[in-house]
């Protein structure tokens, strides 16, 4: 996400979403951006992060978490007795600055950052694939990069790579992995089905998007949405043959033609499971063809 919608996410939070202390504004906001803090109180949580071991969580400097949360990038300054949450320096779309969530500049007082550590939420990895969006059908090789990407999304959230292939599987023949597809290509119609895995009808996602400040057309903003349902329990049913919850699916070492099979019949549910075999091989070839 760029900055604008990485702030977006934060002011959304703070309005509509009631917290006690600074974890709990943290995990709001990161919850709502489909970013993994550890479970535990504020030691444990600060104890995980510090291993420079835990999901996508790199330390960094001040200066670099600051350009991070710049960039639209998860970043917080931590300790064992508090958390804080950056935002990005945007005079377009700026946070309103509390005791845990600010944008760090010459003006920030060294009591409010007294004893922090930075980390960021991708800082130095390699850059992602690029990403293909349009009302089109995608290539092979444009849903490859598409898939690529989603793969690391979700496997640096902590999603098995069996679980993302199954359901990279069902994305294709939904979308073609392809987050700007309209079903039928009836763009702008909320009544059809959207996105990565055709939300129907599309306001379902849509709403839900703009409520929360984020461009639906953005991949990310569907990956959000995803991990949105997952931490809600909704979207998911489970079935008497595949009995399993959402958050048991996406930690799941299962064959990914198995999970293939399980998304359809308990998220996707479409009206005919004839192109079931289709889905369960497609699953299988991005198991064996990303990285």
């Amino acid at each position: 996400m760029n900055k604008k919608q990485y702030n977006n996410v934060i002011e959304n939070t703070l309005k509509h979403e009631q917290t006690d202390d600074s974890l709990g504004t943290a995990r709001a906001i990161f919850n709502n951006m489909g970013v993994a803090l550890p479970q535990g109180d504020m030691k444990t949580v600060y104890e995980t992060i510090k291993t420079d071991n835990y999901m996508g969580w790199k330390s960094c400097t001040m200066q670099e978490a600051q350009a991070a949360a710049d960039k639209g990038t998860a970043t917080i300054g931590i300790s064992e007795d508090k958390i804080i949450v950056l935002s990005a320096n945007d005079e377009e779309q700026p946070v309103t600055q509390t005791a845990w969530v600010m944008t760090l500049d010459e003006n920030t007082s060294a009591f409010a950052v007294d004893g922090l550590q930075y980390y960021s939420y991708s800082y130095g990895t390699t850059n992602n694939p690029t990403i293909y969006c349009s009302n089109s059908y995608l290539t092979q090789s444009q849903m490859a990069s598409n898939a690529q990407y989603i793969l690391n999304y979700l496997r640096a959230r902590g999603w098995t790579k069996n679980a993302v292939c199954g359901m990279l599987g069902n994305m294709q023949t939904e979308s073609t992995i392809n987050p700007g597809l309209w079903q039928s290509f009836e763009a702008n119609n909320m009544n059809v089905g959207f996105g990565l895995v055709q939300w129907t009808p599309a306001s379902k996602f849509i709403n839900w998007a703009n409520e929360n400040g984020l461009n639906y057309l953005n991949i990310d903003s569907q990956l959000m949405r995803i991990l949105y349902e997952v931490e809600n329990k909704i979207q998911w049913y489970s079935t008497s043959n595949y009995p399993m919850s959402f958050a048991n699916f996406t930690q799941s070492t299962q064959s990914p033609s198995y999970l293939a099979a399980a998304f359809i019949y308990n998220y996707e549910r479409p009206a005919s499971y004839s192109t079931l075999s289709t889905r369960q091989s497609q699953a299988n070839y991005w198991y064996n063809n990303l990285v």
